[in-house]
This record gives structure tokens, sequence and C-alpha cells, in this order.
């Protein structure tokens, strides 16, 4: 199927096209629920995703492709098409750490003071310090803007983080963070 015979099954099916023009991506969108994209995906054997979309912006923030696997060693963010209970369960075992939006001051406390405390005994320079509570607070700035289905997986292995999407059944509008989320299937 070329990508213009589904671009006028899109329209015939009275879905949207998102485009990211810096990216060269196009998402498919508008769809009323879950089951409809994950049947329309399944059919035209194209992608399911999940994709922030900044209002009054004109490409997505970020896309988060369907996983069936804790495979992500090359993901910044993924989605993973089952319930958020089922999510954390997945990523409480082994290497991994989750952090959903209730646990802000615990990822304070343990993450960012004790390891700052920990630093300043091993005489770690202030520039060293300074990197490191950078990128920590920008951590806990996601943390603290997520909503109910999503988290922040910790990789202990190589202290990496991810954001993680659980399953919605429609499109969503964060007020924390002022972004909607939509369903998205691939072009």
């Amino acid at each position: 199927m070329t990508t213009q015979e589904l671009k006028d099954i899109v329209r015939e099916s009275q879905l949207e096209l998102i485009s990211d023009e810096k990216k060269y991506d196009t998402y498919i969108t508008g769809f009323k629920s879950l089951d409809q994209a994950r049947e329309f995906a399944d059919k035209y054997e194209r992608n399911l995703y999940l994709i922030d979309v900044q209002p009054n912006a004109d490409f997505y923030t970020e896309a988060y492709p369907r996983t069936e696997k804790i495979d992500t060693s090359w993901l910044r963010s993924i989605f993973v098409d089952e319930e958020i209970e089922e999510v954390k369960k997945q990523f409480c075992q082994g290497a991994y750490i989750y952090f959903d939006n209730s646990h802000v001051e615990d990822f304070q406390q343990v993450d960012i003071d004790e390891t700052v405390e920990w630093m300043r005994e091993e005489e770690k320079n202030e520039k060293e310090i300074e990197e490191f509570l950078s990128e920590m607070n920008g951590i806990k700035k996601q943390i603290e803007g997520l909503a109910d289905n999503e988290i922040i997986v910790k990789y202990t292995n190589d202290d990496r983080f991810f954001k993680v999407l659980a399953r919605c059944e429609k499109d969503y509008f964060n007020e924390k963070t002022n972004t909607l989320t939509r369903i998205a299937v691939g072009l």
C-alpha cells in the first residue's frame, strides 16, 4: 500500500494527519479509542504510538512507540499497552525502579539529597555536583508533571531514566504540563 493510498483511507475514515516537518514524521490521529487505533494499526501494518502535543505548536514534543517487552536500551520513552498497575509491576523488579507523581519527596530525599551528601563526602568538585543537580532537578520536574498513567523509570545498571506511558482509552490533556497526549498510528 502506498502512502497516498493510506492518506486516502485516513481521509475517508474521518481521521487526521499530524506532521512534524522538522523530524519528517507524520502520524494519524483522531481515533475515538485505543481499540480503534490498535485495529487500524494492525490492519494496515503500522506502529501504534502515544504522542505528546503542545497546544498551538506545529510539531509533537515526543512520540512513545508501543513495546511488548522491557528492552529500553535505546529508548528515552515508551508506551506499554497495559494498565498502569501492570506497568508498575514490570518496572519494580530487577534493575528497575519507577517513580509516579506521588514519589516527588522520596526522589528528592533519596536520589538527590542523599547523593549530594555522598558526593560531598567523597570530595567531588562543585561543578560535578552542579551538573548532577541540574540533571536530577530536571527529572524531578518531569516526575512532578506526570499524569496518572505515566511513570519515570530508573534503570539502575547505568542510572538512566526514561518515561513510560501506560494504556489510555482516549486522548487526554495534562494540565500540569500543558500537553495533549494523543493516540496515534505512524504513517
